[in-house]
């Protein structure tokens, strides 16, 4: 049963680490772009000058703006806080480990004088 459960540690941690990456990439990506599009805007090639106007939104418009973007922070932050679940159950699991370790240490203390 523990070596089932250090290799589901191991491949969720394997896992973690694949995702972490990239997500790095895929914000070096987009990193690049901006960069590239900030550097056509200082050399002017892209730079319009005139006025730009938006189109009025309707109130129901809006409302449904308003609604997407409360949508999105919504997933977003269920996002994060299953996020935040993940790694309080991992660090809990890696603390009761060490609870367990240092317990036996103590036990082993009492029963056996052993010296360091």
């Amino acid at each position: 049963e523990g070596d089932g459960k250090e290799r589901s540690t191991a491949a969720d941690r394997a896992t973690s680490m694949r995702q972490m990456f990239e997500s790095v990439g895929a914000a070096k990506a987009e990193l690049e772009v901006i960069l590239d599009t900030l550097g056509e805007l200082e050399r002017g090639s892209l730079l319009t000058l005139g006025a730009v106007e938006k189109p009025a939104k309707s109130a129901p418009a809006k409302q449904r703006a308003r609604d997407l973007a409360v949508e999105r922070k919504a997933q977003q932050l269920s996002a994060i806080s299953a996020a935040f679940r993940e790694a309080h159950a991992s660090l809990s699991s890696k603390v009761g480990e060490s609870e367990v370790f240092y317990r036996d240490l103590r036990r082993l203390h009492r029963k056996w004088k052993v010296q360091h």
